[in-house]
């Protein structure tokens, strides 16, 4: 059986650091016409109370996830990781088919020649969005 060690107390305490998400904030779509860009980092799937997708990308040097669903997560499985990507949500639509009302997406992807390798995470607010190919 092991032995039982002592909680550390303080996160420098014997080196040790608490690892939280691997992004540091959440990209939110409210409106029609919202946008993001960056780099297309990876997919975590089973996240939360509904077992959905986080689809992280880095801005500006930070890992900004981003809330899957049908239509992201089938865009984001045909995206290599380091790929520089653009997300922008055109707003909610109803199939033809089912009548069922779902979230819809434009998302582009364009290959890079360098694989990002973000610093360790830092809390910001709302990414900036510059060089968007809409």
């Amino acid at each position: 059986m092991p032995k039982k060690a002592k909680e550390p107390e303080t996160q420098s305490e014997e080196g040790w650091e608490e690892v939280g998400n691997f992004w540091d904030d959440m990209f939110l779509f409210e409106k029609p016409g919202e946008f993001i860009t960056g780099i297309y980092l990876t997919s975590i799937d089973n996240v939360g109370v509904n077992a959905s997708m986080v689809h992280v990308i880095e801005v500006d040097d930070d890992r900004i996830g981003i809330w899957g669903g049908a239509i992201l997560d089938d865009r984001f499985a045909r995206i290599q990781e380091g790929w520089k990507v653009a997300v922008k949500y055109i707003g909610d639509e109803t199939s033809r088919s089912s009548g069922m009302t779902f979230r819809n997406f434009k998302v582009m992807a364009m290959k890079t020649d360098t694989v990002s390798t973000p610093s360790r995470p830092k809390t910001k607010s709302t990414p900036p969005n510059d060089d968007i190919p809409f």
